[in-house]
């Protein structure tokens, strides 16, 4: 499940993307996920994706991360992730997908 809140804050709109009720990301996720970012206003500043509830990241749900990346990327859009649990601190830092996409975890 994802929420989508829009705020504007200092003329800058930005969008904030909720991973809700669910530990990990599937395919089903990935899917709606992408459905949100790809309607995402293009006037948008930044898109910041709050992934508090998410305990699991599979192939799938750090794809889904990269494509979204990229996606907004296209259209100017900055992308930062908050409220990372531990877990998935040591996948980011893994993967590099920290050196891509700037990373906010729940114990900073």
């Amino acid at each position: 499940m994802v929420s989508v809140n829009y705020d504007i804050v200092e003329n800058q709109k930005s969008v904030i993307i909720k991973m809700t009720d669910k530990d990990s990301i599937t395919g089903k996720e990935a899917i709606e996920f992408s459905s949100v970012i790809n309607g995402i206003d293009k006037d948008t500043d930044s898109a910041v994706i709050d992934v508090e509830n998410v305990k699991i990241f599979t192939s799938q749900g750090i794809g889904m991360i990269l494509n979204a990346h990229i996606t907004l990327k296209k259209n100017n859009i900055k992308l930062k992730i908050i409220n990372a649990s531990e877990n998935a601190k040591k996948l980011f830092a893994m993967t590099k997908l920290d050196y891509v996409i700037p990373v906010e975890y729940k114990d900073e």
